[in-house]
């Protein structure tokens, strides 16, 4: 249990003291009695003992405590859920039941509202963990991908410190992909970090706890970002897409090896406007393709009128 659920274990102890001369319930201050003894004599606890303590003292609790506590309860339950309205239904529906409420379903309903209390804590907590571990997993792989880029100048420059200027020029010509690849991986990153920041932080959700569990697929997130990046590369190449907006690059020497060593953009402003568009193509993950399904609908289409 972390410290702060160890705190929480205190508190709850300072209550069952505070309740055990007035508990009428002896199996209830029974069961606290031992739980607590464990606690004290720094046993390992874990929070279902938390939960099995809370409810152990919510039936120790006299009878006049009971509507105040399940009043803070619910107070609980609505902050954590975020969105209570599936419960503000069931406590319509149980409306009748409330008029001239018993202590047995008044108790019952405490009880239901400390489980649920506690589910959500933990899927809430499994969440934040789930996210952090994804975080940590992507900055992981963006950080061998720089560590690759870092190793291929390191390679390049110390070809060239002992003159060997033939394979440092074909290393100096992958330049402009490396750096075309690391922006759209950075986009990636960024866009992944969006992604799991915008997860609800309240209530719970299945479809968020399926999603991020996917670790492999969020893993290769910048992977994936590099890609796209240099396929929009490509489309800027065979000039697909232009304008103003777009860079234009240069390459008028025939061949495909000459291709790969020497496409690069025409001037500085190009190779701004190249970051940026690998920058984008990382970050938005749909955007090349559907980048290409236009370019595919588009020539469908010029085939067709010319059939």
């Amino acid at each position: 249990m972390p410290g702060f659920g160890q705190a929480y274990m205190d508190l709850l102890i300072g209550e069952f003291n505070s309740l055990r001369d007035i508990c009428k319930d002896e199996e209830a201050k029974n069961l606290a009695s031992e739980l607590v003894k464990r606690a004290q004599a720094g046993e390992t606890m874990t929070w279902g003992d938390a939960y099995m303590l809370d409810t152990a003292i919510a039936q120790m609790l006299p009878e006049e405590y009971l509507h105040q506590r399940a009043w803070c309860l619910e107070a609980k339950y609505r902050d954590a859920a975020g969105n209570a309205d599936a419960y503000d239904t069931f406590m319509k529906a149980e409306s009748p039941h409330l008029v001239n409420e018993s202590e047995e379903h008044l108790r019952a309903r405490i009880h239901n509202v400390i489980r649920e209390l506690y589910r959500l804590y933990t899927v809430i907590s499994c969440r934040e963990d789930m996210r952090d571990t994804l975080s940590k997993s992507a900055r992981k792989t963006l950080l061998t991908v720089f560590a690759a880029l870092a190793l291929y100048w390191s390679i390049e420059l110390m070809l060239r410190l002992f003159h060997q200027d033939v394979i440092a020029g074909w290393l100096h010509y992958g330049n402009a992909w490396s750096i075309v690849f690391t922006a759209g991986a950075i986009g990636g990153v960024l866009s992944l970090q969006r992604r799991l920041q915008s997860l609800p932080r309240h209530g719970e959700s299945l479809s968020d706890l399926v999603e991020l569990s996917g670790r492999m697929s969020v893993r290769f997130t910048p992977i994936l970002g590099g890609i796209f990046a240099v396929v929009l590369f490509l489309i800027f190449a065979a000039g697909f897409v232009t304008g103003d907006l777009f860079p234009r690059l240069q390459n008028n020497v025939p061949g495909f090896g000459n291709f790969i060593r020497n496409l690069q953009p025409a001037t500085g402003i190009d190779w701004g406007k190249l970051l940026v568009w690998s920058f984008i193509a990382g970050f938005a993950e749909r955007f090349v393709p559907d980048t290409l399904d236009r370019l595919i609908a588009r020539s469908e289409q010029t085939r067709n009128k010319a059939s």
